[in-house]
């Protein structure tokens, strides 16, 4: 997890309060791609993080968002959690 955040794929992580998840908002193209790179993942492969979830999400407002809010409309720049 920490190599995928520092390449860029993950762009915000973290628990969730009193639930005992957590929230991992990741950049990829689609929902497919998420899944493959989870299945992959050294942390999903040891059980340390199972996935529940899967949804896409954009981000609209916020220092994260991208420069270009064009880009939103051509599917490069998705949130998936």
């Amino acid at each position: 997890m920490d190599a995928a955040a520092a390449a860029g794929r993950v762009a915000l992580a973290g628990p969730l309060e009193g639930a005992g998840e957590a929230l991992i908002i990741v950049r990829a193209e689609s929902e497919a791609e998420v899944q493959r790179w989870l299945a992959d993942d050294p942390w999903t492969k040891s059980g340390v993080l199972r996935t529940v979830s899967v949804a896409a999400w954009t981000l609209r407002i916020g220092a994260a968002a991208p420069a270009n809010p064009a880009h939103l409309h051509e599917g490069k720049d998705l949130g998936f959690f």
